[in-house]
């Protein structure tokens, strides 16, 4: 996936990170959501949907992160509902 952000339930990121703008974050993520669903509709097994993201201050007054909370479809298991918290990189 471009972003480097993806959940169907059989790839869950163990941790991830962005590089760049924090405000280019959520932009980025509906796209891959909105990837996942159509490959979801074309046969795949799990996508997810994007439910909400937000820019917000993380541990440190410094630092940026952004907040998504998204829930996590497949055939195989009942719907979750997830946040992450991506931080910067460097």
């Amino acid at each position: 996936m471009a972003s480097g952000f993806g959940e169907t339930g059989f790839n869950a990121p163990a941790a991830i990170c962005f590089i760049g703008q924090a405000a280019d974050v959520c932009k980025a993520v509906q796209a891959e959501a909105d990837g996942s669903a159509a490959e979801y509709y074309e046969g795949a097994h799990g996508k997810f949907e994007l439910e909400a993201c937000e820019i917000a201050k993380g541990e440190y007054e410094r630092e940026t992160i952004v907040k998504v909370n998204y829930t996590r479809i497949n055939d195989y298991d009942d719907d979750v509902k997830l946040v992450a918290e991506i931080t910067n990189c460097n």
